[in-house]
């Protein structure tokens, strides 16, 4: 993608370059005629900078209790929740708190098709209001084997 980006003239106006379910999106300021003459292959092309995300990984939608202990003033205070998506990556959870972006939280979840509940460490990376996108960040080979078999048995649910 980075060789893709240096070879954009400049004045092009390009405000980001993404990656979406393969396809290449380049989002700019001004006219689609500022790109003619670009010698890439772009797959897709928009004026659109309201693009999605790059995902590395496919989510799949759930509906699991979460119990995640929150870090607040030197105490530590379990917050209820709901995660609603799920990725090989992260999790998508509903909490009645306040977190900042990048504050690290530790959250016990019961798996999808599975009676052991995993205990993981994850990051906040976006929220919207009390919904936050979690990124696990300290995760071990079991517990991610694990959810890889999740996500395999919901791709074949959903």
């Amino acid at each position: 993608m980075w060789a893709i980006i240096n070879h954009l003239p400049i004045g092009a106006g390009v405000t980001s370059v993404t990656l979406l379910r393969g396809d290449l999106h380049v989002a700019f300021a001004g006219s689609v005629e500022a790109l003619v003459g670009i010698n890439t292959k772009l797959l897709s092309c928009t004026e659109d900078s309201e693009d999605s995300p790059v995902r590395r990984w496919p989510r799949y939608h759930v509906d699991v209790r979460v119990a995640a202990d929150v870090r607040s003033g030197g105490n530590t205070i379990t917050q209820r929740g709901w995660g609603t998506d799920i990725s090989e990556g992260g999790l998508a959870v509903y909490l009645a708190c306040e977190l900042v972006l990048g504050e690290e939280i530790d959250m016990e979840l019961a798996l999808p098709y599975s009676t052991i509940p995993i205990r993981v460490t994850g990051a906040v990376r976006n929220r919207d209001g009390f919904k936050y996108g979690i990124e696990f960040t300290l995760i071990t080979s079991d517990q991610q084997a694990m959810i890889v078999r999740a996500c395999s048995a919901l791709a074949l649910l959903q």
